[in-house]
């Protein structure tokens, strides 16, 4: 008999602890080994995320054509992946962008089929080449890319990353600035090395140089959330990407672990 997985809590349930705990781990690291974003050769860019993490605004920068949520594949216990599509699809339930993955635990217990778990903070490779295929589009000649990855993120890869990345200060605004996140620069193709085969885990929020999109996510979170022009949202659903128009002012329906 299989053990009940305990239930996930909603990402933004989860934010308090988290956070309030990074915070207290960083008041006692050694200040001196922290890299200043002034010492790299690339000025500091944030994204002007709404301040409420509860919701979708928090997530997503105004200005912005359209804004979707954007679904992360399922992981079944073969280690394949499915989209969100078609496990809906399979139950018999309409996809929308507030649907959340308890919505379609409760729908499989109706009909007795089972349900993926989520990445967890991973993104599989094939979704990744889709998303680059998606962004790419819109893209001007240079693809040279933010990248913000949570510190313990940025250390499974090797010395060389933080070497590259620096630190984000601690300042009052955006959920990146709560000083447990490092920022990065490379072009887009970069995030091919973030994939869950490798056994990494994906940057929480990434952004374009030349401004053309900005895509950003929470902590192990099942979903990312997209700001950018309409042509560049059609692209990635041509990609083959769930993403699903979403309203800015909506609480946040992604769930995390």
């Amino acid at each position: 008999m299989r053990t009940r997985r305990p239930k996930r809590k909603p990402v933004a349930e989860l934010h308090a602890g988290i956070y309030s705990r990074l915070r207290a781990d960083r008041a006692n690291r050694d200040e001196t080994k922290v890299r200043e974003i002034s010492s790299l050769d690339w000025p500091l860019s944030l994204p002007a995320f709404g301040l409420d993490r509860a919701r979708v605004s928090g997530y997503t920068v105004h200005g912005f054509e359209a804004y979707a949520r954007c679904l992360i594949p399922l992981e079944t216990d073969n280690e394949s992946y499915v989209r969100w599509s078609a496990v809906a699809a399979a139950l018999g339930i309409s996809l929308s962008p507030l649907t959340s993955w308890d919505d379609l635990k409760i729908a499989g217990r109706s009909s007795g089929v089972s349900v993926p778990r989520m990445q967890r903070g991973t993104v599989d490779s094939r979704t990744i080449e889709r998303l680059i295929a998606g962004l790419g589009q819109g893209l001007t000649s240079s693809k040279q890319t933010y990248f913000a990855l949570w510190d313990g993120y940025a250390a499974e890869v090797d010395g060389t990353l933080a070497q590259k990345s620096a630190l984000i200060p601690i300042a009052e605004g955006n959920y990146l600035q709560d000083g447990s996140f490092r920022l990065f620069k490379a072009d887009l193709t970069w995030v091919r090395e973030r994939s869950a085969e490798r056994g990494v885990r994906f940057p929480v929020a990434m952004w374009a140089e030349d401004g053309t999109f900005v895509w950003a996510s929470a902590l192990y979170q099942d979903s990312w959330y997209v700001s950018c022009g309409r042509a560049i949202l059609d692209s990635m659903r041509g990609a083959g990407l769930d993403c699903l128009d979403i309203d800015r002012k909506d609480l946040l329906p992604s769930m995390g672990d």
